[in-house]
């Protein structure tokens, strides 16, 4: 778009993170991502979003963001926020740490490890 506020009313009303959180409304539970490897970013923002999230033992969560010059903007402030409250989001979103399965496990960002 040439202008932000174009840019700003795509990203905002035709977000597919909008999608999910409505899906995840009406289906509960049955609406869950299966992740592995490195789920950062939108790929965190989106599967925080549903119901129940599963990740593989290898995988690594993140929000680097900030350190790219952007916000999360896929939902993830509201998305990671409502798993993990807003501390530990502040956390992930600010030092542009990664934590691991464990710990994503123990903080409820994930629901199981298989």
């Amino acid at each position: 778009f040439s202008d932000p506020a174009s840019a700003h009313l795509a990203r905002t009303r035709h977000s597919p993170a909008l999608v999910l959180d409505a899906l995840t409304t009406r289906l509960g539970q049955a609406c869950r991502a299966e992740v592995h490897g490195q789920v950062l970013g939108s790929g965190l923002e989106m599967a925080a979003f549903c119901g129940r999230v599963e990740a593989a033992a290898d995988s690594v969560f993140g929000l680097p963001e900030l350190s790219l010059g952007l916000i999360p903007g896929a939902g993830g402030t509201v998305s990671v926020t409502r798993r993990i409250g807003r501390w530990r989001t502040a956390y992930l979103v600010l030092s542009g740490q990664t934590i691991d399965t464990d710990t994503a496990l123990a903080w409820g960002l994930v629901d199981a490890v298989p």
